[in-house]
């Protein structure tokens, strides 16, 4: 908790500080200083939310990289008009998208794992793998049944992808954590229906619809919280 509340901290300090540019900026383009006119442009708003979602997350999610390098190639096009850089948008994008990819370090390796499961009061070295989910995608689908009655939680990655997970066979004890990020990507959930979901997520150009029933058998006991980002994507819920 006390690492949680100085993360917290940490973040806002650097969001405040980002406040006081941005007014301190529009403060001399009002008082007839010379700031560039792409400062207050579109392309840098995109660039801003970007800045902010990776400094929520400690630029852990992919979704502040999207967003800041499309916001970055479009800011290029305004400051250079002259150049077609249009032609070159796609081929730029998917490599710089792989070397995004090669080098994103594994979120969770044997350290992450610890602090997480220290963090949930799990324990590591119970974790099978059909109690812990760790899937990512990119350019392709998943699809997979969950069959574990003591599901953990979890991460899941999306890419230009998508995964869909039934825990229709499945079952949590208590409060469990599934953390998504995705970008250009989709989630489906099929959950059962007196599972309560919590949503901490942040969604750009996306959003989380639950299609569920409203259901009087809600069980308070059995609470999946979702986390992350979702960039130009969605998350669904359903329950059958």
């Amino acid at each position: 908790m006390e690492r949680t509340d100085r993360n917290r901290g940490t973040n806002g300090v650097w969001i405040g500080l980002l406040i006081i540019i941005i007014g301190a900026l529009w403060l001399l383009r009002q008082l007839s200083f010379p700031v560039p006119y792409w400062l207050f442009s579109w392309p840098m708003i995109l660039i801003g939310f970007g800045f902010i979602i990776g400094i929520k997350h400690n630029f852990r999610d992919s979704g502040w990289f999207v967003l800041m390098f499309i916001g970055a190639v479009f800011l290029v096009g305004n400051i250079y008009p002259d150049i077609a850089w249009h032609q070159y948008l796609w081929p730029v994008a998917l490599i710089v998208l792989g070397i995004f990819l090669i080098l994103k370090p594994r979120r969770r390796n044997w350290k992450d794992w610890q602090q997480w499961s220290k963090t949930h009061e799990l324990s590591p070295d119970k974790m099978g793998s059909d109690d812990v989910l760790n899937y990512s995608t990119a350019f392709g689908g998943l699809k997979k049944n969950i069959l574990s009655k003591n599901f953990k939680g979890g991460y899941v990655s999306n890419v230009f992808g998508g995964t869909e997970l039934n825990f229709m066979q499945a079952d949590i004890q208590g409060t469990v954590m599934l953390e998504v990020s995705q970008v250009f990507g989709g989630t489906k959930l099929i959950v059962p229906s007196h599972w309560e979901i919590k949503s901490d997520m942040s969604a750009i150009f996306g959003g989380i619809d639950d299609k569920r029933m409203p259901s009087a058998n809600v069980d308070h006991t059995k609470v999946l919280v979702l986390k992350g980002s979702t960039t130009f994507g969605g998350i669904e819920i359903v329950s059958y």
